[in-house]
């Protein structure tokens, strides 16, 4: 799927499944295949207070996260969404930030595909400088 493609035509699909557990009586576990799609999409200011929660549950800061909402990416799977990347650009430059994917959905592919979505908008808005703003960085 060309990433570059997300805020031009709105929703695209990115063709993963999902595998659930589902426990089944005397403890048995039966692995169930449900087919839920992953959706990257454009984040809108109606986002924000799921997206404000993902942000706390990895103790990243909200500050400054919501007015810059128009360079945001999130990663719906059905109805539920499972992460959220964004930029915050200065001019010609611009700060990743914000990348959040749920514990239960890493090692998914799901945090590249949205650097490689914010990438391709980066390039298409003439961003000549991508930093990214860590809070976890050691020396």
């Amino acid at each position: 799927m060309d990433p570059s493609r997300i805020f031009d035509r709105g929703n695209v699909l990115c063709g993963q499944q999902a595998t659930r557990r589902s426990g089944a009586r005397r403890g048995a576990h039966i692995e169930s295949e449900m087919k839920l799609e992953r959706n990257i999409r454009a984040a809108s200011l109606a986002d924000w207070p799921s997206i404000a929660a993902l942000l706390n549950e990895a103790v990243l800061p909200l500050a400054g996260a919501e007015v810059h909402l128009d360079d945001f990416v999130v990663m719906d799977e059905g109805d539920r969404m499972v992460g959220v990347a964004g930029l915050e650009r200065y001019g010609h430059v611009a700060l990743l930030r914000s990348v959040v994917v749920r514990a239960a959905h890493r090692h998914t592919g799901i945090g590249r595909q949205m650097f490689d979505a914010l990438c391709a908008k980066a390039r298409r808005d003439e961003v000549r400088g991508l930093y990214l703003l860590t809070t976890t960085a050691a020396p």
